[in-house]
């Protein structure tokens, strides 16, 4: 389900709350693109319509809210990525007892998030209980890393759970 191509890039557009002109020049710069591996289709004449994944839907989703978070959309896109094309643990350092996240990028139990910093090309997707006080989990570090000349850079956060609930509820009324 996650890589079947069902999608329209209007629909897509609509689910991820931009306008589909927005979506089509970030395809056209190569913010992002469409992965025939996993599924996407692109349009093969004019006038016929892509036809994106579930996967890549959700992609889009994340990204769109790091560049209303202010990050540029191509560096949005590519940090993003960690969602849904990248399954890599946390950093060394994170406890997790999240357990592995499932096929949709999503940690099973808590909250996933996708910290994305503005001198970095990547995301780190990590894993936060909803049980533990926020106070007792170790985000100092994800959020507020070091900075090379000793001041701290603070990391921006999408709250992957909402973006998923969100894309895949519009997705399903737009079907």
């Amino acid at each position: 389900m996650l890589d079947d191509p069902r999608y329209t890039l209007s629909q897509v557009a609509d689910a991820a709350g931009v306008q589909v002109g927005t979506l089509r020049s970030w395809l056209q710069r190569k913010h992002w693109r469409l992965d025939m591996a996993v599924g996407d289709s692109p349009a093969e004449v004019a006038g016929k319509a892509h036809l994106i994944t579930l996967r890549r839907a959700l992609h889009i989703g994340a990204a769109v809210e790091l560049v209303r978070n202010d990050v540029e959309p191509a560096r949005a896109f590519r940090a993003a990525r960690s969602f849904v094309d990248v399954f890599e643990d946390i950093p060394s350092g994170i406890i997790s007892d999240g357990g592995v996240r499932g096929h949709d990028g999503l940690y099973p139990n808590g909250w996933t998030l996708l910290v994305a910093y503005p001198d970095d090309d990547f995301g780190v997707v990590m894993w936060v209980s909803d049980t533990q006080p926020l106070g007792k989990t170790p985000l100092a570090n994800l959020f507020f890393p070091q900075a090379p000349i000793g001041r701290q850079v603070s990391g921006t956060f999408v709250w992957l759970n909402q973006v998923d609930r969100r894309i895949r509820s519009r997705l399903v009324e737009a079907h």
